[in-house]
C-alpha cells in the first residue's frame, strides 16, 4: 500500500497530513490528494476489509487502522511460530533430516519477522525434541 501511494505521489499523506493543512490553496491540493488516496486504498485491500475502514474520514487513518490490525496479527503469529518452535518434537516415524527440516522452516518462518535464534538456541531446542531413542547419542 505505502508502495502504491508514494507511486502516485500521495506518500505525504501516510507520513506527515491527519488533518488538511491551512491555507486555501494547500488545503484543497490536500482533499484531492486525500481523495486519491482514499481510493487507492479502498480499492487495494480485499472486501472483508472494507468496513472497517470506509467510515474513517482520511487516508492517514485508513492506513494506520489497517497497520494496527495487522500489526496485532502478526504479534500472534510471531507468538504461534514461537511456541511451536520451543515446543517442537521429533514424531516415531520422522527421519531426522526431516525433524531439522521442520525446525529450519520454523526458524525462516521468524527471522522474516525479525527473530533471529543463534545456532546454539537452535541446537538445544533440535535435542531437546528428539526421542528417548535417541537420548544416548
Amino acid at each position: 500500500m505505502k508502495v502504491t501511494l508514494k507511486d502516485n505521489d500521495l506518500k505525504q499523506l501516510r507520513e506527515k497530513y491527519d488533518q488538511p493543512p491551512k491555507g486555501n490553496d494547500e488545503s484543497n491540493k490536500w482533499e484531492k490528494d486525500n481523495a486519491r488516496a482514499m481510493k487507492l486504498i479502498v480499492d487495494g485491500v480485499k472486501d472483508h476489509l472494507l468496513p472497517i475502514i470506509f467510515e474513517l474520514d482520511t487516508a492517514h487513518e485508513m492506513l494506520k487502522t489497517l497497520e494496527e490490525m495487522f500489526e496485532i496479527n502478526n504479534t500472534m503469529r510471531i507468538l504461534n511460530l514461537k511456541d511451536k518452535l520451543s515446543n517442537i518434537k521429533m514424531n516415531k516415524e520422522e527421519t531426522i533430516a526431516s525433524y531439522f527440516m521442520r525446525i529450519t522452516e520454523l526458524r525462516n518462518q521468524l527471522s522474516k519477522k525479525s527473530h533471529i535464534y543463534d545456532e546454539k538456541e537452535l541446537t538445544m531446542i533440535a535435542l531437546r525434541g528428539l526421542p528417548q531413542s535417541w537420548k544416548t547419542f
